[in-house]
């Protein structure tokens, strides 16, 4: 006779051990199998009904081990996302700053100003500013062309959006 002690299911009564019998035990199985596949076809019908299914109760985490971390998940990115990170740049122009640059001034790298156009396909400008810092610690930076005016989008671009809103209603 099998000593383990079968599921509980409902509107089945608890057998007692001496008379749990081999085919006894593996018909409780059976019904335990048929109950889960019951309710696994009641949510799918509710699922389909446009209903929620019965829930899934994970155990509390009081009776369990509390040390358990769990493996492989990285963790959330922080932070605003760059929107221009991910495009395709064409073409990459170096800037100086209008000014002289002074002597013993140190160069502290680019700040990056990006421009996109329209040739009728795609063409992304990266300006590359040039920045640096006097020795009386003023911080000079490259200019962006005139003609693109502090925007992030080209003057063939902006006229072709004016013209579309204008003309082509």
């Amino acid at each position: 006779m099998s000593t383990e002690t079968p599921r509980k299911l409902p509107g089945i009564p608890d057998i007692p051990a001496d008379q749990r019998t081999p085919a006894v035990v593996q018909l409780l199985e059976l019904c335990h199998r048929q109950q889960e596949q019951i309710q696994a076809l009641r949510d799918e019908v509710a699922r389909l009904k446009g209903q929620k299914p019965k829930p899934v109760i994970k155990p509390s985490a009081l009776e369990g081990d509390r040390t358990e971390k769990k493996q492989g998940q990285a963790p959330k990115p922080h932070g605003k996302r760059h929107k221009t990170a991910e495009l395709e740049i064409h073409e990459s122009v170096k800037r100086q700053p209008a000014e002289t640059i002074p002597p013993n001034s140190r160069f502290k790298g680019y700040q990056d100003f990006v421009v996109q156009e329209l040739r009728i396909g795609v063409h992304n400008t990266r300006y590359r500013l040039e920045r640096w810092v006097t020795p009386e610690g003023e911080s000079l930076i490259g200019q962006v062309p005139a003609e693109i005016g502090g925007v992030h989008f080209g003057p063939q671009l902006r006229a072709f959006i004016l013209y579309q809103y204008h003309h082509a209603m």
